[in-house]
């Protein structure tokens, strides 16, 4: 991620992200590629959570086994 700016009533969240020597909006990257920052996001949120769980998915699905 190369840049992030908070919300702001009637404004969404602004994340940039550095793809190469370019600067993409979130909303211009590719689905897989979203897909990749919504997982990676939910790690980083739900860490205490998960921290001693084994995940393993495919695309369409996660599954979560519990110790």
């Amino acid at each position: 991620m190369a840049q992030y700016d908070d919300a702001l009533p009637g404004k969404p969240i602004k994340l940039i992200f550095r793809k190469g020597d370019s600067h993409i909006n979130y909303d211009l990257l590719s689905h897989g590629e979203k897909q990749v920052v919504i997982i990676l996001l939910n790690f980083m949120v739900r860490k205490e959570q998960i921290k001693d769980s084994i995940y393993f998915g495919t695309m369409a699905t996660e599954f979560r086994l519990s110790h």
